[in-house]
């Protein structure tokens, strides 16, 4: 039996397929998506296989997340600065900041005081309970509840039309 005659005999061994989180879509999709666990796949498994491509990826993930961190500390700066406030004083310092202004009441229902009218003795009641700021529309919401319950009031009877 030759050398020939042993390598036709050899059975092969069946080739296992690699596992989705290993393969290089997903190491990449997790970089972009959700850059933590994305950083440690593309190095543990050393894909894409190119290093200069890993760095670079890296770097994106990087910029990504420290801009998801950056825009979540400025919503919750400005939801502290805000809490409690009257609705006069939130709307001049989310004016100032160059974001547009949008109430609702605590059931979610849109409260759309104009301008003219934060001097009403209604109006003087309110406070802010939180914000919400949405960076893609420049819009800062403003949930705000009321010493004498309008708006509470307010926002059932508009939910319930």
């Amino acid at each position: 039996m030759g050398l020939e005659d042993m390598q036709q005999n050899q059975v092969q061994a069946p080739t296992r397929e690699e596992p989705f989180y290993r393969r290089t879509w997903f190491c990449v999709l997790m970089a972009i998506i959700f850059p933590p666990l994305g950083i440690a796949l593309i190095w543990v498994f050393k894909k894409p296989t190119a290093q200069s491509t890993r760095i670079a990826l890296t770097v994106v993930s990087a910029v990504i997340l420290v801009g998801a961190i950056g825009s979540m500390g400025n919503a919750r700066a400005l939801q502290d600065e805000l809490f409690g406030t009257t609705v006069e004083k939130a709307w001049e310092t989310v004016e100032a900041k160059g974001y547009a202004v949008a109430f609702k009441s605590p059931t979610g229902a849109d409260l759309n005081p104009g301008k003219n009218s934060m001097h009403s003795s209604t109006m003087k009641t309110w406070r802010i309970t939180s914000a919400q700021l949405d960076e893609p529309s420049s819009t800062v919401t403003l949930w705000v509840t009321s010493e004498d319950g309008f708006i509470e009031e307010y926002g059932k009877k508009a939910m319930k039309d």
